[in-house]
């Protein structure tokens, strides 16, 4: 998974001996914000492919985690998270996502905070 500048990113995790232990790797997806003026678009980062030594949750927290740091890092607003791991509840609740109505997505709160609405 070779990363992309503005498209693709890769997070990898490596021992004293310079063996890869963890890998996670995120894509980039920005949406139209209609109705904010101090913000023109959303930047997402999904959650791609991740995975961790002797597939183990507690260093895979860790590892989205420090995932999850450096999406900041790098001016996203958001972190999607795709529900497909089998400890995907445990990890959303130690990292503080929210779950979505709408998808099989999970997402921290946003980076971002709008303008101001007032009342017609």
């Amino acid at each position: 998974m070779l990363p992309r500048e503005g498209l693709l990113y890769s997070y990898v995790v490596a021992d004293d001996n310079g063996v890869v232990t963890d890998f996670a790797s995120f894509y980039r997806l920005d949406s139209k914000v209609k109705g904010i003026e101090s913000q023109e678009s959303i930047s997402f980062a999904y959650l791609y492919y991740s995975v961790a030594k002797d597939y183990d949750i507690d260093r895979h927290i860790r590892l989205v985690k420090d995932m999850l740091i450096l999406a900041t890092n790098l001016g996203f607003d958001a972190v999607e998270c795709p529900q497909v791991m089998h400890y995907q509840h445990q990890m959303s609740r130690e990292l503080n996502f929210l779950q979505s109505r709408t998808a099989n997505l999970a997402w921290p709160i946003f980076n971002f905070r709008p303008s101001v609405i007032r009342a017609r």
